[in-house]
């Protein structure tokens, strides 16, 4: 191999490497997020206190046909008084 096409391969790798760190930088962390809510809700919920009746999966934000609309999550929860709360993971 001539010394050219090192060159070219290094200029190639480094684009690579600079488009892979580009899109981590776009990624979305609201489903990491709210299922760490969810779990911990009910973890330390059923460790301590046991005042929720529940705490729902996590919804996605779709379109009517089911396509993808927002990266926004949300948890529904029901308190033993029957109170329902929402919460709302998204972007700021």
């Amino acid at each position: 191999m001539s010394d050219s096409s090192n060159i070219t391969d290094f200029k190639t790798m480094a684009e690579m490497v600079n488009n892979l760190n580009e899109g981590r930088k776009m990624l979305k962390y609201c489903d990491y997020i709210a299922s760490l809510i969810s779990k911990e809700l009910k973890f330390l919920d059923s460790k301590d206190h046991n005042m929720l009746i529940s705490v729902g999966k996590m919804q996605y934000d779709l379109n009517s046909d089911g396509s993808f609309r927002s990266t926004t999550k949300t948890i529904l929860v029901e308190d033993m008084n029957g109170n329902k709360y929402k919460i709302t993971v998204e972007e700021a």
